[in-house]
């Protein structure tokens, strides 16, 4: 894999994970919407990371395309 490669993708991973954390501070600044300890408060929490982390990642992708 080359070295430009490898630096495109840690950079996609790291613009996912910040959406996740994003999620994880929404949890932490709303307990009531997102109670970590119900089974409905949790799939809240996780639906909210994956948008997240989804936006965050085409926000990557938009600014640094695919390379060659």
């Amino acid at each position: 894999m080359s070295p430009t490669v490898r630096a495109w993708l840690h950079g996609l991973a790291a613009a996912a994970l910040g959406g996740i954390y994003t999620a994880l501070s929404a949890a932490l600044a709303a307990p009531q919407a997102f109670d970590l300890t119900s089974h409905a408060g949790l799939v809240s929490a996780v639906k909210l990371a994956l948008i997240s982390g989804a936006k965050d990642a085409v926000l990557y992708l938009k600014q640094s395309p695919l390379p060659k």
